[in-house]
């Protein structure tokens, strides 16, 4: 498993933890409890109002396709060329751009160990192995 933090670049505010899971190619995304439908990235603002702070994998998915270059790009090949992958592969894209997008200030960066408050929240969702 990887672990990223996703922060506001020009807020300075941690929005939350992108846990994605290599072998399954999943995305999990935990945002901070504090967050609210202004402060959250857009896709996500539906659940904040709800009080949804775990957020489900097809979402996670959908940000992170919101984030990288499309598979479907022209000159797709010589995009992974220039950058040394063999395939197309979004995680990878998105760690080469540090999660960045034109859209927003959003950004991530690796961190080693699962914030607590997302250990918790795992703990505490977790229905079945």
């Amino acid at each position: 498993m990887n672990i990223y933090e996703i922060y506001d670049e020009e807020s300075s505010l941690s929005i939350g933890t992108l846990l994605y899971y290599e072998k399954e190619k999943t995305f999990i995304i935990e945002l901070m409890d504090y967050l609210d439908e202004w402060n959250a990235p857009l896709l996500f603002t539906s659940f904040v109002r709800k009080k949804i702070f775990t957020i489900p994998r097809e979402a996670g998915l959908m940000w992170v396709r919101e984030r990288v270059i499309p598979n479907t790009r022209q000159n797709i090949s010589a995009i992974l060329k220039n950058h040394k992958l063999k395939e197309y592969d979004e995680m990878k894209l998105l760690e080469i751009a540090h999660g960045r997008c034109c859209q927003d200030s959003m950004a991530i960066r690796e961190i080693f160990r699962i914030p607590e408050y997302a250990l918790l929240r795992q703990k505490k969702n977790l229905t079945e192995c």
